[in-house]
């Protein structure tokens, strides 16, 4: 919890702190590094001028306070604990610095909150969410509303609405709703990008040996976020996901065996994982599998299986092996040499708009069309065909295509 009097003199040091964001934020990371949570609320509060809305005001009422502690919960999916804590703390401190009366009080640690003059009946305790029906819903039915509600099937898509119903199931202990909201805090979707609160979510649901939620804590230390980098960490989450029969995991921990990353390389490994995966039907196993034929990595090149896994993993409209598949076509690697079967595949990858992971081999595949329709090689000869492909490849930062684009203008 950020310390109140801290606070109000930092504010009462520095009068133009919150005249700019960047000083503000500034002052606040320095002032309070460990409190992340606390000052990205605050740094929204001030995006929402509470700062000027106090500069105005004669009184800092609750019935302010409260006014943008709905907004943050409303408009941005915090926790209503959270959000009440952030704006009450500024408020009072903000108010206090500018010598301005205020009717918020803030309890100290270990401090129970100030009683009322007069003593009222307690509200019983919240029920839990009910369904249309009024029954009282499950943690499974408020995950799946939360699904819904992020997909947007049957109902207005809306991550805020999506990450309150899986907060409620993943408090009830829900491992998939745990997952989700992990992955909503490391995406930054309706609520602040917080990667220690993700790995917090993912860890919950990894616990449990959810495989999804293994392979995201899994990634969270291949690729250093929330945690120190670590993929030996990494590889250990993987296997767990990987042993389960989760074929995109297994395919994560074959191409960790496969680059010798958090492991002692070992192709052999690799190729075993993969194939796990390719036999499942992963697409990226099928493509990963043909791959180690192709270079003998862990066994005999094979050019037969290499055509038989990327044939498989093109149907599922993989980038990568529609574009090696090409390659295999202009140089009549396995197969019979053919330059239209070679510009047809380079085309189908250049085109590609399914595969988001492979941009690498669509890029190099639209420069290869581009110097395909330059040469008339599998196309009829086509200047501006070829200055179209390579300016494409060009603007994907294609050092070659570039060259080429540039004389070619």
């Amino acid at each position: 919890m950020i310390d109140e009097q801290r606070l109000t003199d930092m504010l009462r040091g520095r009068p133009d702190a919150l005249g700019s964001k960047q000083v503000f934020s500034g002052l606040l990371k320095d002032n309070f590094p460990q409190e992340r949570t606390m000052v990205q609320l605050m740094l929204v509060l001030h995006d929402m001028g509470v700062h000027t809305e106090i500069e105005k005001s004669g009184r800092v009422t609750k019935d302010f306070a409260n006014r943008f502690a709905k907004r943050l919960v409303d408009e941005r999916g915090i926790d209503g604990r959270e959000a009440e804590n952030a704006t009450n703390m500024l408020c009072v401190c903000y108010a206090e610095a500018l010598g301005k009366p205020c009717d918020i009080v803030i309890a100290k640690a270990g401090q129970a909150p100030p009683k009322p003059a007069a003593q009222v009946p307690p509200k019983p305790a919240a029920a839990a969410p009910q369904g249309p029906g009024g029954q009282q819903m499950t943690a499974d039915e408020q995950c799946a509303m939360g699904v819904k509600c992020f997909e947007g099937d049957g109902v207005a898509q809306n991550y805020h609405e999506a990450a309150k119903w899986f907060r409620l199931a993943a408090d009830r202990g829900h491992a998939v709703a745990q997952n989700m909201l992990g992955f909503m805090y490391d995406n930054g979707m309706q609520v602040f990008r917080d990667y220690d609160e993700a790995l917090k979510w993912y860890r919950r649901a990894a616990d449990q040996g959810l495989d999804a939620a293994q392979n995201n804590v899994g990634t969270m230390y291949l690729e250093g976020r929330g945690v120190k980098r670590d993929p030996a960490e990494a590889v250990k989450w993987f296997r767990r996901a990987a042993e389960q029969g989760n074929g995109v995991v297994q395919c994560n921990l074959g191409g960790m065996y496969q680059n010798g990353e958090g492991v002692k390389q070992d192709f052999s490994e690799a190729l075993r994982w993969f194939r796990r995966a390719a036999e499942q039907g992963e697409a990226v196993g099928q493509f990963s599998l043909g791959m180690c034929h192709a270079l003998g990595q862990g066994i005999r090149q094979d050019f037969g299986e290499v055509l038989k896994w990327f044939r498989k993993a093109v149907e599922q409209k993989h980038a990568g092996a529609q574009y090696f598949l090409a390659t295999m076509h202009y140089s009549g690697s396995g197969v019979e040499q053919s330059h239209r079967e070679a510009a047809k595949w380079f085309r189908l990858a250049a085109e590609n708009t399914t595969d988001h992971t492979q941009e690498e081999p669509k890029t190099e595949a639209k420069y290869a069309l581009g110097m395909m329709y330059l040469n008339g090689q599998g196309v009829p000869q086509d200047k501006n065909e070829a200055k179209k492909w390579l300016r494409k490849a060009a603007e994907k930062g294609h050092a070659d295509a570039q060259r080429e684009f540039k004389r070619l203008s």
